[in-house]
């Protein structure tokens, strides 16, 4: 790589992070999820998307999680957050009316999130949904919005 190239390459970066173009790290996100959840652990968090979606003027990162043994209980859900960072500080989507849960794959195509999970039957064990399950969401001004 050419001095100009590396030059460029620094001179990008650091208007993309003067700008808040990045999301905030995975430990942040998990510290964040802690003390929402302070009566509970944070189990199992995974990354499904980081990057920049139409109409956000920041990165954001899409996680799955489990927030587990709440309150002492033998208790468990798996759940999707979208996250991005302002002032610093991690933010996070305002979700849907129901929340997202038992998402078994995330993905992202510009501001819509789709979530493949598996929900309970009407005879499943309350350890194993059963039930295939697509729903279809659309991120904008801070808010997960269900879509058809």
């Amino acid at each position: 790589m050419s001095r100009l190239s590396m030059l460029m390459t620094a001179a990008i970066f650091s208007v993309l992070m003067s700008k808040g173009a990045c999301a905030q790290t995975a430990a942040e996100i998990q510290k964040y999820l802690a003390q929402q959840s302070k009566e509970c652990s944070l189990y199992a968090y995974q990354e499904n998307f980081r990057g920049m979606i139409p109409g956000m003027p920041q990165a954001i990162t899409v996680a799955s999680y489990t927030i587990e043994s709440c309150n002492g209980g033998n208790n468990a859900f798996r759940t999707v957050g979208v996250f991005y960072e302002e002032n610093g500080k991690v933010r996070q989507f305002m979700g849907p009316r129901h929340p997202i849960s038992g998402p078994v794959s995330v993905t992202i195509h510009g501001d819509r999130l789709t979530v493949h999970s598996l929900e309970y039957g009407p005879n499943d064990a309350r350890c194993c949904p059963t039930v295939r399950h697509i729903a279809n969401y659309r991120l904008a001004n801070g808010a997960i919005t269900a879509t058809r």
